[in-house]
């Protein structure tokens, strides 16, 4: 059995105990819409995982993590030092959770299909920069293989409109201005192909710049509706709905 499998086998044990020890069984359905689950942090075995969020030092991440819905911000909790944390009244059909310390963004998990009576439980994945759902299930039944967005089977689910995006690490985007917030500095970008579904907030406050094949002074003056653009930088937060970067350089194309 692949160390991946044990992994997961591993946490979704540990949730059964830890939600068991609160009382009554845990795929019950309640009144409403109710989730219970288990954080975990990367890299380390599940038991170890849930106790390790108590564990954590300043160094090595946050130590406190709260838990919110994005479509109604007064649903929100904290995790607690043994992993765990409880959410009620949560809309039904789809809710975002957005998982975030000291106001940063970590990153956020959608659970969708979610029917009007439901007892959810979940087991995501912690690390400094980036959450991943490791298992739900609704209702009993485990959700984790349901079709993401991409179209694949994968059993994580997508989490940043940006393909491939990772919160606090380097991206590389192309394509075109769709317009500029701030003169010279700020601006909303579209994507090339079908790498995001929406637009892309760029900060090139700090960034230099280069053209190709584009004449005459090469700066922020031309940050204007329509240029083409390549922008490398790092991504600093992104939802379903929303993304930031910081640039540290935009190319110019003609």
């Amino acid at each position: 059995m692949k160390r991946g499998q044990l992994f997961v086998m591993g946490v979704v044990a540990a949730l059964g105990l830890v939600l068991s020890a609160c009382g009554g069984s845990p795929t019950a359905p309640t009144a409403g819409v109710r989730l219970r689950g288990v954080a975990v942090n990367q890299g380390v075995g599940a038991a170890d995982g849930v106790r390790g969020l108590s564990g954590r030092s300043a160094a090595s991440g946050p130590s406190t993590i709260t838990v919110t819905v994005q479509q109604n911000t007064s649903i929100t909790t904290t995790i607690s030092a043994n992993g765990t944390f409880e959410l009620e009244g949560l809309p039904a059909g789809t809710f975002t959770l957005v998982f975030s310390s000291n106001g940063v963004t970590l990153g956020t998990v959608t659970i969708t299909s979610v029917p009007d009576q439901a007892e959810i439980e979940i087991v995501v994945q912690l690390s400094t920069t980036n959450v991943t759902l490791v298992k739900v299930t609704i209702n009993g039944t485990d959700e984790s293989e349901s079709e993401t967005d991409t179209g694949t089977n994968t059993g994580t689910a997508k989490t940043c409109l940006i393909e491939g995006g990772t919160v606090g690490a380097g991206v590389e985007l192309e394509g075109s201005i769709s317009s500029v917030t701030e003169a010279n500095k700020k601006f909303e970008m579209l994507l090339n192909g079908h790498r995001a579904s929406d637009l892309v907030s760029v900060d090139a406050s700090g960034a230099s710049f280069s053209c190709a094949g584009v004449k005459g002074t090469c700066d922020g003056a031309l940050i204007a509706a329509n240029a083409r653009v390549h922008v490398s930088g790092k991504l600093e937060t992104c939802s379903l709905d929303a993304a930031t970067v910081s640039a540290r350089n935009v190319k110019f194309q003609r």
